[in-house]
């Protein structure tokens, strides 16, 4: 058994964060080539990442609503093949940027925190990703795009109402929120 290391692959056109949607595993499920991992918004795209191996969900490095910069770790799995033959592999799958070359892997300060509260697999399964929205104690859920207009605007998004999926944010919600906190004039 060794432990393969799938990062956030560069999706292209300059990007180089995605937001994770939704994850189609949790810890301990068994995985094979080509499963549907996880669902990762960019500014530009939703995009359902397969699986580049066949093994066991060890650790997933975020949360629905989490930003996962390109080269963090995205999920961990623990896989009959031998280390070497895996890391070969995942070279080989790397997606180039529009330039034609690989994106350096981010470094360690950059890189999603893994899950610290990773339980074994024999633990209860996590509760459905379907639930309820985000409490405000919690990263709010919105795209890139809505996060940077809110950052440039000065707006702290836990303020806004997401009227989006799961509580999430959208573009409408905040320029709902700007035009009421214009002052009139």
């Amino acid at each position: 058994m060794s432990e393969y290391v799938f990062k956030l692959p560069d999706l292209g056109e300059g990007t180089v964060e995605a937001e994770i949607v939704a994850w189609h595993v949790r810890l301990g499920d068994a995985v094979a080539e080509d499963d549907a991992l996880v669902d990762i918004m960019t500014d530009k795209a939703n995009v359902e990442i397969p699986s580049p191996v066949a093994g066991t969900v060890l650790r997933i490095g975020g949360e629905p609503g989490d930003i996962v910069a390109v080269g963090a770790e995205l999920i961990a799995f623990a896989t009959a093949a031998p280390a070497s033959a895996a890391a070969a592999k995942q070279e080989r799958r790397a997606v180039p940027d529009a330039g034609g070359r690989s994106a350096p892997p981010a470094p360690a300060s950059e890189r999603a925190h893994a899950r610290a509260d990773a339980e074994p697999a024999s633990a209860e399964p996590a509760a459905p990703l379907a639930s309820a929205p985000n409490p405000r104690s919690r990263k709010v859920a919105a795209a890139p795009a809505v996060r940077r207009r809110a950052l440039e605007a000065g707006v702290d998004l836990a303020q806004v109402s997401g009227s989006g999926p799961r509580g999430r944010v959208l573009q409408q919600d905040l320029s709902a929120w700007l035009a009421k906190a214009a002052p009139a004039g």
